[in-house]
């Protein structure tokens, strides 16, 4: 049984639909996990008007997308899926998208199963590859394809991070047991970095500029750090993480308004990754 799941957070209704439209067709179960969406009382009604059947998970706040993510794979878990497709709520998939992915779910030790993804403005996050299928190191969760045992082995999803990041961590996890993620190379998804995001060119390079709000460069610099301490053999040491930073911190300062507010909450953030026990769960 494969399973799909969203996480919303005041979604743009029509392309919620258009996404909803397009991987319903393609999976047994639909789960949609709500943050505390403003507007919930458009995405109910717009839900009611569906032919197709699907779960709405509402939680009262914004939990974070890792405690989201758990949510709807636990559900999934629970009603039988073997694999959950995970999609941001404005990303639509192709209509071969499951069918690809899935003629690849027998191999031995698969964690996760993606597409390639190019995004609107930005081109192709990972490189496409002439064969039919390679292995990364990490991916991102919009259209992932994730084996459920797996999921529940390495203990899901952290949600001590709350937001960014947090799809690298579960990759990384899922490689420390054993797993593998593989890219299959025949079917792509169209993805947005985000709709404020542009491109700039500095030292001689083309660079994203994010322009993310201050609290998001807050998670963003405290997962950094986070992760390459939680994961040393994986990533480089938190001091390299520091130069990461220091450079998105560059381009905020020259390209980005707010930079003021911004450049606290980074070195909050900095510190906090610093100080933040990690989070080793684990399932038997």
């Amino acid at each position: 049984m494969i399973a799909a799941g969203i996480v919303l957070y005041n979604p743009q209704i029509g392309r919620l639909l258009e996404n909803i439209t397009a991987i319903t067709p393609q999976v047994d179960l639909l789960v949609l996990v709500d943050n505390g969406s403003s507007n919930i009382i458009e995405v109910q009604k717009a839900l009611n008007t569906l032919e197709a059947k699907c779960v709405l998970i509402e939680n009262d706040k914004n939990k974070g997308i890792a405690c989201a993510l758990n949510q709807l794979m636990d559900f999934a878990r629970n009603n039988g899926a073997i694999w959950v497709l995970t999609l941001d709520q404005d990303s639509v998939c192709p209509s071969n998208l499951i069918e690809s992915l899935s003629q690849y779910s027998n191999l031995d030790n698969i964690g996760i199963i993606c597409p390639v993804i190019r995004d609107r403005s930005f081109g192709i996050f990972n490189p496409k590859h002439s064969s039919v299928i390679n292995e990364l190191n990490v991916c991102i969760t919009s259209a992932s394809l994730t084996n459920v045992e797996a999921w529940y082995v390495v203990g899901g999803f952290d949600d001590t991070m709350f937001i960014d990041g947090v799809d690298t961590d579960f990759c990384l996890t899922l490689r420390e047991h054993g797993y593998r993620i593989v890219q299959c190379n025949g079917v792509e998804l169209i993805h947005e970095i985000g709709h404020s995001s542009k491109i700039v060119t500095l030292f001689g390079r083309r660079q994203v500029v994010f322009n993310h709000s201050a609290i998001r460069y807050f998670y963003m610099c405290r997962n950094i750090i986070y992760n390459n301490r939680k994961h040393p053999g994986y990533r480089p040491s938190p001091m390299r993480g520091l130069l990461t930073i220091g450079f998105r911190w560059l381009l905020t300062i020259l390209f980005e308004k707010k930079r003021m507010k911004k450049t606290i909450l980074m070195v909050k953030g900095v510190i906090e990754g610093f100080r933040v026990p990690i989070n080793y769960q684990q399932n038997s």
